[in-house]
């Protein structure tokens, strides 16, 4: 178990060294706050009821809110099929830039995981139809992320750090257009309520340009 945390930390300290060299670049500063329920509502079937919001500009321009609901269904061990829906209101990222858009996504996620001791990796591939009100034609874009849940740190907070990476790819560009990293934490303060912290750098590849975030997650599971 000792060796276990050892390895577990050693990934931690090598994204944090990968964080700050992000966090280092004169990029724009984001916040993103998203609130969840989640429950079961049978051995294999879950549901979930997202929001999340974001802000630019320096953290004070508000200017993407979604809306979003999923059914988790347990295939077996290893694999979890996730249909879902998500309705998104935004504007550009700039205080001065664009009007509102309103998204509708249909989504269809395949999550496999696996578990080696205390250390969960995940890779969920997920699938999006989307369509814009008031615009012709739909788009479709494919989503992997890649995810390594390490050891709890025993605190007198649950404590339980995590990466990830994230690719996007765009049908309609014939290619990837955006990735993006994270680092956080996983705090669980009661069987019912949790919360997260994470740090994310979002790379946009055509044209090139970066965006960092500090995100909070809070959760509520019946």
């Amino acid at each position: 178990m000792t060796q276990l945390r050892r390895f577990g930390y050693a990934i931690l300290m090598i994204s944090g060294t990968h964080t700050l060299l992000y966090a280092t670049d004169a990029k724009s500063w984001e916040y993103w706050q998203t609130l969840g329920l989640s429950g079961r509502l049978s051995g294999k079937v879950t549901i979930t009821l997202q929001s999340e919001s974001r802000f630019g500009g320096g953290m004070e321009h508000f200017y993407y809110q979604y809306t979003h609901f999923e059914l988790g269904i347990r295939m077996n061990r290893w694999l979890t099929v996730s249909p879902a829906y998500r309705q998104i209101h935004k504007r550009g990222r700039t205080a001065v830039s664009g009007g509102l858009n309103i998204e509708h996504q249909p989504q269809i996620s395949f999550t496999g995981t696996a578990v080696w001791k205390c250390i969960e990796f995940s890779d969920r591939l997920r699938t999006e139809r989307i369509s814009i009100e008031n615009r012709d034609g739909v788009q479709y874009r494919f989503r992997n992320r890649v995810k390594l849940r390490l050891p709890v740190i025993y605190s007198p907070v649950y404590l339980r750090p995590w990466i990830a990476d994230e690719l996007f790819y765009l049908r309609e560009r014939d290619g990837f257009y955006r990735n993006r990293f994270y680092a956080g934490f996983e705090s669980q303060f009661r069987i019912h309520y949790s919360v997260g912290l994470y740090f994310l750098a979002e790379e946009e590849f055509e044209p090139s340009r970066g965006y960092h975030v500090l995100g909070m997650n809070v959760k509520f599971r019946f």
